[in-house]
């Protein structure tokens, strides 16, 4: 009786034993698979509102930002002639996760931002109020999407805003015989230029010698400025944006006051005369310009002020999966 007993006692226990071995097998983690890291990404929206009862008591200026230079998303197909191409036209359509193939081979990454045409929701909205109010016209919407990390390779991207009314433009080849002279910028560094100084590109960049393109057409618009979203502890959305009024007290016969040059430079045609465009033969410009840096917060709506012109804004935040694609293997 006693062998009966420990052998329905071992029976038993091993069962409990695989029981208790189910359980802590059930209860430890599992190897789970690999998920793949998220990017944050930025919707950004603006709406550019002129306050139909406002004034300014802004100063006319003869000079106007050359903004050419800036990475432009909204540039026209159409912009540039006899084969040049705007700085920002080659760039406007590149997706986040696009390279390019450089000389030898290697890729680079591009961290440019992809233009928006479409309103979100509550910018419809907004947009069809602002129509109907009699205080406000909306002026301008422009979007894009934009990467939220930055590095040294992928910097937050400095971009273009303007309308699609051109005041004048200037060919640079038709600029050559102009005189060269130092050129002044404002305090962002921008470069400017007026029928008394002539804006010069920079011959000490290796690219500009090196290469054979011709330089693109330089283009003003009514509306025209930078924005930059950033992100480092908070979001910050900066803005410079300014609204340009041609002022035509002189007559376009009148010829440009004469600067300081030498008596070949005066041979020159002034800047005035190389102007093309329905305010080429503007004396003077009124601006009305937003300059604001704000801390903003994703799905919120923020209102940048001023006299003439303000600016809505809304930045959404949403996470991206990148895709990662396989190397190409070189057939033989």
């Amino acid at each position: 009786s006693n062998v009966k007993t420990i052998q329905i006692m071992t029976k038993r226990d091993g069962l409990f034993s695989a029981l208790l071995a189910l359980l802590v097998a059930l209860a430890l983690p599992q190897e789970l698979p690999a998920q793949q890291e998220t990017e944050r990404h930025y919707r950004v929206e603006l709406i550019v509102v002129r306050h139909l009862g406002g004034s300014s008591d802004s100063t006319p200026q003869q000079t106007l930002r050359d903004l050419s230079e800036i990475l432009d998303l909204y540039a026209p197909p159409d912009e540039s002639a006899a084969g040049s191409v705007n700085s920002g036209d080659a760039k406007s359509n590149v997706d986040l996760s696009d390279s390019v193939l450089l000389e030898g081979g290697l890729m680079e990454e591009q961290p440019i931002a992809v233009r928006i045409d479409d309103m979100s929701d509550p910018m419809r909205e907004i947009w069809r109020r602002l129509r109907g109010s009699a205080g406000f016209r909306p002026e301008l919407f422009r979007a894009w999407e934009q990467s939220g990390d930055q590095s040294s390779d992928r910097p937050f991207p400095r971009l273009r805003i303007h309308d699609d009314e051109v005041l004048f433009t200037m060919d640079p080849a038709t600029r050559a015989a102009a005189p060269t002279a130092n050129v002044p910028v404002d305090e962002h560094g921008a470069l400017v230029f007026s029928d008394a100084t002539i804006r010069r590109k920079d011959e000490s960049s290796l690219d500009s010698q090196m290469s054979n393109e011709p330089e693109p057409i330089e283009m003003y618009y009514r509306i025209d400025g930078t924005a930059t979203l950033t992100r480092t502890r908070f979001l910050h959305l900066d803005l410079d944006i300014e609204l340009r009024e041609a002022l035509f007290e002189r007559p376009a016969t009148e010829p440009a006051e004469d600067f300081d040059a030498s008596a070949e430079e005066r041979d020159s045609p002034p800047v005035s005369q190389l102007r093309t465009g329905p305010a080429a033969d503007a004396s003077a410009f009124r601006i009305h310009r937003i300059q604001q840096r704000r801390q903003v917060k994703s799905e919120q709506l923020e209102y940048f002020d001023g006299p003439v012109i303000g600016i809505l804004a809304l930045v959404t935040g949403f996470d991206v999966t990148p895709e990662i694609q396989e190397p190409e293997t070189l057939q033989p």
